[in-house]
């Protein structure tokens, strides 16, 4: 059975002032999806990680918590190869598309994202698509290394519907998804899924293993 998240709507996200609001709202209202299963056990790494979800009349929020030991952010042009960061990552499809979407995000908020048939056929969002991501990370947008020590970061991020495929005026009732916490090139390398992935090696790029978010 497929794990399944039900995201509330609160219309006052597009109207609150500031992002520490925002985070609030989420904190207290929005859906937690623990990003906690260990898929590989090459790869027994587990930091705390989790997203917190919600919906306004426009755009998806996903509040990322994270606690992990170090942290690796080094790329700062949206675009760039971030998984191999301390990174965080949504990917989503509507129900019986052939495509799917990913959003992946390191610590400091860069971003790269795609429509994708497959792990190696995509296309990328152009900038001015990934300009309408809005994000706002606790770290900063400087780069950041830590090492040797527990260290908690933060990521609210506002992806607009329209940006998915999605008419905000007629959601579908549910979407397929998956929600990722993993850093390829970090001091100790991880790969969490919050819907958990039955494949040998790792690899996200898997929509027979997303779960279901619902809208209603």
């Amino acid at each position: 059975m497929k794990k399944t998240l039900f995201i509330p709507y609160l219309p006052e996200l597009d109207s609150r002032p500031g992002h520490d609001a925002v985070a609030e709202a989420l904190a207290r209202h929005g859906a937690k999806a623990p990003i906690a299963e260990v898929n590989w056990a090459d790869y027994p790494e587990r930091p705390e990680a989790y997203a917190l979800v919600a919906r306004s009349d426009r755009s998806l929020y996903l509040y990322y918590n994270n606690v992990e030991w170090g942290v690796r952010a080094t790329y700062t042009e949206d675009g760039s190869p971030v998984y191999q960061d301390s990174c965080v990552e949504f990917f989503m499809r509507k129900e019986g598309d052939e495509t799917y979407m990913n959003f992946e995000f390191n610590a400091i908020g860069t971003c790269d994202a795609a429509r994708r048939e497959s792990r190696e056929r995509s296309q990328p969002l152009s900038a001015e698509e990934l300009a309408r991501i809005r994000r706002w990370p606790s770290l900063g947008r400087e780069p950041v290394s830590v090492e040797g020590e527990p260290t908690r970061w933060t990521l609210l991020v506002e992806i607009p519907f329209q940006l998915m495929g999605l008419d905000p005026s007629a959601l579908p009732a549910a979407i397929e998804v998956n929600f990722y916490k993993c850093g390829d090139m970090t001091s100790r390398p991880h790969y969490l899924s919050w819907s958990p992935i039955g494949l040998p090696a790792p690899n996200f790029h898997c929509p027979a293993y997303f779960g279901i978010a619902s809208f209603r």
